[in-house]
C-alpha cells in the first residue's frame, strides 16, 4: 500500500498528538513563571531548533531560498498563530487547564476554512456549514456544564478563560489559510511552491519572535524573562514543549497544510482534544463527566465534517 499520498494526514494526525503534550508542558511551566515567559522562551528555544536543523539538513541558518511571497504570508500568519494565538492559549490554560484550552482550538477550523474560502477559493458546502454548526454545538455544551462539588458549590468555567480561547482560536484559524496561501501559489493552474514546510515553521516563529521581542521591550517585562530562564523545573518543562510543539508540532502542522486540503489538514490537527483527555487523566488526574468527552466528541466530529468534499 502506498502511504506517500497520505503524507499531509499523517502529519496531521502526528501534529495534534504532539501539540496535546505540548499543551501539558507548558501549562506546567506557565504555573511556574508565567504565560508571558513561557511564550518567548519557548519560541527562542523553538527558532534555535529549526535554525540548528536548516543548516544541518539544507545548510541555511534561515530559509534564504524562500520566496519574498513566502516571508510576507508566513511572516503574518506567524505573528498571528505564535504571537496572539499563543499568548491567549497559553493564559487560557491557566485560567481554563489544557483540556477546556485545547477544546477551544476545534474553532480554529472553521475560521481557517472560512478564509480559505476567502483567499484561497476554497468554497464551503452545504456539509461545512453542518461541521461549524456541530463544533458550535459541542464546545458550548462542554463550556456551559456546571460542576458541584461534594459541598454542593456549582462552579462554571471562568469566562475570561473562554474569551482567551475563542481569540486563540480565531487568531490560529486565519493564521493556518495564510500560511498554506505563503507556502505555494497556483500560476496558470499550476501549483508552484514558495516555501519547504520546516523553512515555512521557521520564519513563522522568526517573525513571532521577533515581534514577541519588541512588545517584552515594550512592557518592560524581561526581569520576568530572566528570573524564569534561572527555574530549573520551569526550563525543563520549557525545553520539552518547544521540542515537541514549536519544532516538531509546528513543522508537522505545515507539511499537513503543505500536503493536505486546507479542511483535511486543518480537522486533523484540531484532534488534539481527543488526545489530551487520556493525558489530563493520567498527569492531572481529572475526573472526565461523560459531557466534557462527548462535548469533545462532537466538536471534533464537526471539524471532521468540514472536510468533506472540501473545495467541490
Amino acid at each position: 500500500m502506498d502511504l506517500q499520498p497520505l503524507t499531509g494526514e499523517f502529519a496531521g494526525i502526528a501534529t495534534a498528538a504532539l501539540w496535546a503534550a505540548t499543551s501539558l508542558c507548558f501549562t506546567a511551566a506557565g504555573k511556574r513563571v508565567g504565560s508571558l515567559p513561557t511564550n518567548v522562551i519557548r519560541l527562542a528555544i523553538g527558532v534555535a531548533m529549526l535554525s540548528v536543523f536548516g543548516w544541518v539538513v539544507r545548510g541555511q541558518l534561515i530559509p534564504a531560498d524562500a520566496t519574498a511571497h513566502a516571508w510576507l504570508w508566513l511572516s503574518i500568519s506567524g505573528v498571528l498563530g505564535m504571537v496572539i494565538c499563543d499568548l491567549c492559549l497559553f493564559e487560557s490554560f491557566l485560567w481554563i487547564g489544557p483540556r477546556m484550552g485545547m477544546l477551544m482550538l476545534t474553532l480554529a477550523p472553521p475560521v481557517a476554512t472560512l478564509t480559505a474560502w476567502g483567499i484561497l477559493g476554497e468554497q464551503p458546502a452545504t456539509q461545512h456549514w453542518l461541521g461549524m454548526a456541530m463544533v458550535l454545538g459541542g464546545v458550548a455544551w462542554v463550556v456551559l456544564e456546571r460542576r458541584v462539588d461534594a459541598d454542593g458549590r456549582v462552579h462554571r468555567h471562568p469566562v475570561a478563560g473562554v474569551l482567551l480561547g475563542v481569540l486563540a482560536a480565531a487568531s490560529q484559524g486565519v493564521g493556518m489559510a495564510l500560511s498554506r496561501h505563503g507556502m505555494w501559489v497556483v500560476t496558470n493552474g499550476v501549483r508552484v511552491d514558495q516555501c519547504e514546510p520546516f523553512a515555512a515553521a521557521q520564519i513563522r516563529e522568526l517573525a513571532g519572535l521577533v515581534v514577541m521581542v519588541v512588545f517584552f521591550f515594550l512592557i518592560r517585562a524581561w526581569p520576568r524573562t530572566v528570573r524564569a530562564l534561572r527555574d530549573r523545573g520551569a526550563m525543563g518543562f520549557l525545553s520539552l514543549g518547544a521540542f515537541l510543539g514549536p519544532f516538531l508540532g509546528v513543522a508537522m502542522s505545515m507539511v499537513a497544510l503543505k500536503h493536505a486540503p486546507v479542511g483535511v489538514a486543518s480537522t486533523l490537527i484540531a484532534m488534539s482534544p481527543i488526545f489530551v483527555l487520556p493525558m489530563v487523566v493520567v498527569f492531572h488526574r481529572e475526573k472526565l463527566s461523560l459531557r466534557a468527552v462527548a462535548g469533545a466528541l462532537l466538536a471534533v466530529a464537526g471539524v471532521a465534517t468540514l472536510k468533506i468534499n472540501f473545495g467541490g
